[in-house]
Formats: structure tokens, sequence, C-alpha cells
């Protein structure tokens, strides 16, 4: 029989086991609580000792908390082994491959993933080296990675080339730290190839498009919405005299002559190609020395890797635009002497006739005995006296007047705005000349017969052409004899 003295001690030591904290004292009201709800339900005991019944129910309440903390542990066991269950499925089952690698290399740990990558069951990788199963240039580059991670303690990256049969099948991104004890390594491995091969394929479209737009001779820009230069061709540089770099985020405004072209008009063009819609216009360029050229752009919308831009190509025209200076000149200049020819000359008639500027005088001239020189000379002392003669009326009659070659071995001479008076002083001038070429050049002297007519007032300048021929045959005869 448990006497009171052995009762107060179970006792006491019940009351030792209670902790004071908050946690304890929660769990100790709860066990209380179900503990009168068991009571409720059941059959009271019989009449007891105080210090017995109060030994029952602490031994009651104890029991009831002890369950308490058993079942708690059990739902944290399984919450904990859900929790494992969920992380293992995680590792195993992740997208990326993970490794735990001794500080040798030596496999001591994977998923699944890991064990697809490396083309090898899971089980057969254990114990071995990860470094065989890339290549031989890559095993140096894992290596130095793994070094750096082991002496700096901090995760480093690398891409490799991994092996399957012997043969290298595919890219992987590697990133490596530093276990917590400091003695293995934790890697994951992630597949690139696809990143690689879209590297590839970039790189070699860009290779293509460098090539293609480098053979091509006119100047090539790349522009972004707001026309900053994204590439340029080597016919730019050659074109602009710049190196490539000094191109690359800048607008081709300083590639356009000052003061000669509408800047504001070209952005408009620019704007719409932009938008849609192919523009073109002729402006001047402007080189890297200073030197400046009429140029041809056209603009045209493009896509430049995905982005959308413009595509700018300019050609020099320098040489076209000189070959229609030189054909314009030749469609109204006479070749052998440089005088208007009479094309020209019938031109500025009728513009003078329709501009009603009178009075207009014509004088006409016919070279005496052409023929003769030609003949007995040869056609090319025929040509320099025709040359001769030529320069004779240049510098005899004004800036203004136009001097033209109509026919072989004839003349003609518009003098706007002159009337018949001061006609007549430019005949004075031009007999005056032909003397001193004479005097000069007394083995090649000029012969010229000189006519002239004055429409004062409107008239068919036609008509007064014809009459200046007429005393022009006048005076050939009266030189004649």
């Amino acid at each position: 029989m448990i006497d009171d003295g052995s009762l107060r001690k179970i006792d006491q030591k019940m009351k030792d086991k209670v902790d004071t904290s908050s946690e304890s004292e929660e769990l100790r009201r709860q066990a209380e609580a179900r503990l009168g709800e068991l009571k409720r339900k059941t059959t009271p005991l019989p009449s007891l000792d105080v210090n017995v019944r109060r030994l029952v129910h602490e031994l009651e309440v104890n029991q009831i908390e002890l369950e308490m903390q058993n079942d708690a542990l059990m739902q944290a066991r399984a919450e904990l082994e859900a929790v494992v269950r969920q992380l293992t499925n995680l590792y195993d089952f992740a997208p990326v491959g993970y490794f735990t690698l001794e500080k040798d290399g030596t496999i001591t740990r994977a998923n699944l993933m890991g064990a697809k990558l490396l083309g090898v069951e899971r089980k057969l990788l254990l114990k071995r080296r990860f470094g065989l199963f890339m290549s031989a240039k890559s095993r140096m580059t894992f290596d130095a990675c793994l070094k750096e991670v082991f002496d700096n303690q901090k995760i480093k990256a690398c891409d490799i080339v991994l092996l399957k049969d012997g043969q290298e099948a595919s890219w992987a991104r590697v990133e490596a730290t530093r276990s917590e004890d400091g003695l293995k390594y934790r890697v994951v491995v992630s597949d690139i190839s696809a990143r690689k091969q879209a590297e590839t394929h970039l790189q070699l479209a860009r290779s293509t498009y460098q090539g293609i737009i480098n053979s091509v001779t006119e100047s090539i820009f790349i522009q972004d919405e707001d026309g900053i230069l994204l590439d340029v061709n080597l016919a730019s540089e050659k074109m602009y005299g710049y190196a490539k770099s000094e191109f690359i985020g800048k607008t081709p405004a300083f590639l356009c002559a000052p003061d000669k072209n509408d800047l504001e008009a070209i952005g408009v063009l620019f704007r719409k190609a932009y938008a849609g819609e192919a523009q073109g216009y002729e402006c001047w360029g402007l080189r890297k020395d200073g030197s400046i050229f009429p140029r041809d752009v056209s603009l045209t919308p493009g896509m430049y890797f995905g982005r959308k831009v413009v595509i700018s190509v300019a050609r020099d025209i320098s040489e076209s635009k000189k070959a229609e200076r030189d054909l314009i000149y030749l469609s109204t200049h006479d070749t052998l002497t440089g005088l208007y020819n009479r094309g020209f000359f019938v031109e500025e008639m009728e513009r003078l006739e329709r501009g009603r500027l009178f009075p207009v005088s014509i004088v006409m001239a016919d070279i005496d005995g052409l023929k003769k020189v030609n003949d007995q000379r040869g056609h090319a002392a025929g040509d320099a006296l025709i040359k001769s003669i030529a320069q004779v009326l240049t510098d005899s009659f004004r800036t203004g007047d136009v001097v033209a070659r109509i026919g072989g071995d004839e003349f003609a001479v518009l003098l706007p705005g002159s009337d018949a008076t001061e006609a007549g002083h430019s005949i004075l001038r031009l007999r005056q000349a032909v003397q001193e070429h004479d005097a000069t050049l007394p083995a090649t002297p000029i012969g010229l017969s000189l006519g002239l007519s004055t429409a004062e007032e409107a008239a068919s300048l036609a008509e007064v052409l014809k009459e200046a021929d007429k005393s022009m045959y006048r005076d050939k005869r009266n030189r004649n004899g």
C-alpha cells in the first residue's frame, strides 16, 4: 500500500515534470479540458483520500498530455515525411541534373535528369568521375571551375560539352558550389544544346548577312525608329571615310552637307519608310575629309534580327550627274568650238520672242574661203581656223549674248536688248578684233562676211534671222567683188 509520504513524493515528481512555459501550460490546459469531458461520460470513482484523488488526477492529466504529445509527434512526423517525399520528388524529377561530387569529382549522388543527361543509369553513375562524361577540352574548363569554387567558396558556372558513346552529344551549363561541410560539391547541370544551336544559327545568319551587305557596292545603313545607326557595310566606310565604329550610335545627320539639304523633309520621308512605305530622294553627302558629293538614297522598311528597322541604301551619283551635265552640254553646244549649237540658238530665239524681250539684234557671220583652206591645207587647218574665229567672236560680244555655230562655216549671235545702233557697235568691235588677229597671225588670216538685223519691237525672230542672213550674203558679194 502506498503511504502518504510516497504519494507526496510521486506528486512532487509529477509537478517537477510540468514545464512552466506557456506552451506546457497550454498543453496542460487542453489535457485538463479533455479529462473533464471524459469524466462526464464515465462513472465517478469511489470516494478516495484527497491525496490519492490528486495523484490519480495528475496521472490522468499526464497520460492525456503524453497522448497529445504523441499525436503531435506523429502528425509532425507525417508532415515531415510528406515534405521529404516532396523534396525527393523535386530532386529526382527536377528538369535539371543535380549531382553531389567528392573533391576529386567522384559522383556520390545524382537525380534522374542528371542520369539522363549523362546517358547512364543512375545507380551506375555512383563512384564514377563526372569528368569522364565530358570532352577533354571541357574537362579542363570544368576542373578550373571547381578549383575556383573551392578557393573562393562562391558559385561558379561554365559551359561544357557532354559525351555520349565517346562522341560529343550535347552542350550543358554547369553551376557548382561547395557543400555545407566544404568537403563536397553541389553541381547543377542544364541542357543548353538548343540555346547553343540557336546561337550558332544566329552567328551563321549574322555572318551570311554581313557577307551579303559587304558585297554590295552601295552604302547600306541599318537604322532604328529614331534614325540611330545600328549597322553599316564596308561600302559606307569607303564612301564616307569613317570607320564602322564611328557610325554606330549616331544619326546620319553628320554625313549631310551643311546648308545643302532639307533635313526636315528627309525626316518626314524616314518616318514614312519606318511606317512601311518605301521612299527615295537625292541629297548632298559629306565625307570625313570635308568634300561633298551628290547621292541617291532609298529608304525601305525591314527587319534586323527580329527588330523593325529602316534600310537606307545610298549611291554616289557624282559620275551620273557629270554624265548628265555632259549630255546636256553636248545637246546645247558645238563639239568643235564649244559655242552653242543651232538647236540651243533656236530655243533662245523662241524664248526671247515669247517673253517679248525686245529690242533683239541678230548678227550672222560666214567664214570666207573655208573650203579652200580644207582643200589646200587639210581639214585640221580648217578646224583650227573655225576655232580661232569662235574665240574672236566670243571675245567680241557680251557675256549675255548667245554666240552659236549654226552650220559648218556659219555663226550667229543673238543680242538681247540691243537695238540697231548698239548692234552696229558690236559689228565694229568684231571687225577690229579680226584685224588685230590678222596682224598678230598673218599666216592664218580670218575672212568673215557679216550681216545684221534688228527687231526693235515684237516680231518673228526667225524672220530677223533671215534678214541677217541676207545682209551677210550682201556683205560677202561686196567683199568678193
